[in-house]
């Protein structure tokens, strides 16, 4: 993927649930940094949406519309249960003791 975007590209057409994405939105998907912080890496850049505020945004509303209104990929808006981040909190709980990671707010420390 990070060596050979056009390749990793015409794959991703081939699969079907992804074949309607245009070029041009499967590349920015995949290589073009955030505007959230241009200095951070695409390829390096993953986060819990809840615990960043534009990501969550970003989530939970832009992309959303994004691919609703102007892909027409999808054929409604996700409803606001489609975000639960349960299983994401029970992974923390069971994994917190076996790894040097916090994903939680600060403030939620």
């Amino acid at each position: 993927m990070a060596t050979d975007p056009e390749r990793t590209i015409d794959l991703i057409q081939q699969e079907g649930q992804l074949r309607d994405y245009t070029r041009d939105t499967l590349y920015a998907t995949l290589y073009e940094n955030l505007e959230i912080n241009p200095e951070v890496e695409r390829m390096l850049f993953y986060t819990d949406f809840e615990a960043v505020e534009d990501a969550q945004r970003l989530m939970r509303e832009e992309a959303p519309e994004f691919l609703y209104e102007s892909q027409e990929a999808i054929p409604q808006l996700p409803a606001e249960e489609r975000y639960r981040a349960d299983v994401l909190h029970e992974a923390i709980s069971e994994l917190e003791d076996d790894v040097d990671w916090d994903p939680l707010r600060e403030e939620e420390r």
